[in-house]
């Protein structure tokens, strides 16, 4: 690791950043095709952020998928309906480009994959696994375009909210019924497009599945691991996998780790764990980085409601507000 250098570690710095603003393009287009054209740098700020929430978070996909709509509305102010539908084109460009990319590597390292079975996972089958894998991908893609294509997502869930018997909630569900309808409107938008439309922003993704790939090349390229691309390549789409399955877990933490080391011993390195550790070292390293900069941004944004709010409490509407009945009550002593 300390012949890497200072440089050698601010350059690989940047694929995984190269691999966020690919992608961020692609989303750029497919919010195009919604009927939105949204700014290149405000996406990747939305990235930028939510990917730090993903990483570092126990469930950080479903905390990164939550935040999304709120920070599309503040730096770009889209609407509810338009950021769900863009956030399901983005799972389903995400879906069917990691099956072209599983499908592809599984093809290519076959031999490799095989060879390796045995050491990995104790049985043979790894490259018959991988390939699988890859179609299940794509099919359960196809699935999701056919099941949005006519979407009624947002009004079955309106349809299931309206049996809970809370007063307040039906009240809100009232006055947003036509977001509802709004939201299954926009989804179907994006997947009744033409296929040529729709599928054009996967070229991006999957572009950005192949960053990830260069990115472990490079790194035990640098640590002195002496392997083709495709074999280092078709082993990294094994571990792609893992982290799909390892979900809940921030990153993979571990899981994935392991696997590296099992895969290093699987290509015959020599003291895998020694290397392996300082694999994960500087990988892990990276994505602390960019975990770092993804929450200074979310903190920027904190502080930013923060100045609004200040400039609210020295409104007159605020003080107007205070003298309301109960809302020293409400608000507590703080305020």
């Amino acid at each position: 690791m300390a012949s890497v250098g200072t440089a050698g570690f601010a350059l690989l710095l940047l694929p995984q950043l190269t691999a966020i603003a690919l992608e961020s393009w692609g989303w750029k287009l497919a919010f195009r095709v919604i009927g939105r054209d949204l700014r290149f740098a405000t996406l990747l700020r939305v990235r930028l952020s939510t990917e730090a929430l993903a990483q570092s978070l126990p469930l950080g996909v479903a905390f990164a998928e939550s935040v999304k709509p709120l920070l599309l509305r503040r730096h770009a102010g889209v609407p509810a309906a338009e950021s769900v539908a863009g956030m399901a084109a983005r799972k389903y460009l995400l879906l069917f480009s990691q099956s072209l990319y599983v499908l592809a590597l599984g093809a290519l390292g076959f031999a490799g994959l095989q060879a390796a079975s045995a050491a990995t996972i104790g049985a043979a089958g790894l490259g018959v696994i991988t390939i699988a894998t890859g179609a299940v991908f794509l099919l359960m893609a196809l699935g999701m375009a056919c099941a949005l294509r006519n979407s009624g997502v947002a009004r079955g869930a309106l349809s299931w909210l309206r049996h809970v018997p809370l007063a307040q909630l039906q009240r809100w569900l009232a006055e947003r019924e036509r977001a509802f309808t709004a939201t299954d409107t926009a989804v179907s938008g994006y997947f009744r497009a033409p296929v040529r439309r729709s599928l054009a922003p996967a070229v991006f993704f999957l572009a950005a599945w192949w960053v990830e790939s260069i990115e472990t090349y490079l790194i035990l390229r640098a640590l002195g691991v002496e392997a083709s691309f495709l074999t280092l390549a078709s082993l990294e789409v094994v571990l792609c996998i893992v982290r799909n399955v390892a979900f809940v877990v921030p990153a993979g933490l571990g899981v994935q780790d392991l696997g590296y080391v099992a895969l290093l011993a699987a290509l015959g390195v020599p003291d895998a764990a020694s290397l392996g550790a300082a694999f994960v070292l500087m990988k892990r390293g990276k994505e602390l980085f960019w975990i770092a900069a993804g929450y200074l941004l979310l903190l920027a944004d904190a502080a930013a409601s923060a100045g609004g709010l200040g400039s609210l409490r020295a409104s007159g509407v605020w003080r107007r507000f205070r003298r309301m009945p109960d809302a020293r009550r409400v608000l507590g002593p703080g305020w």
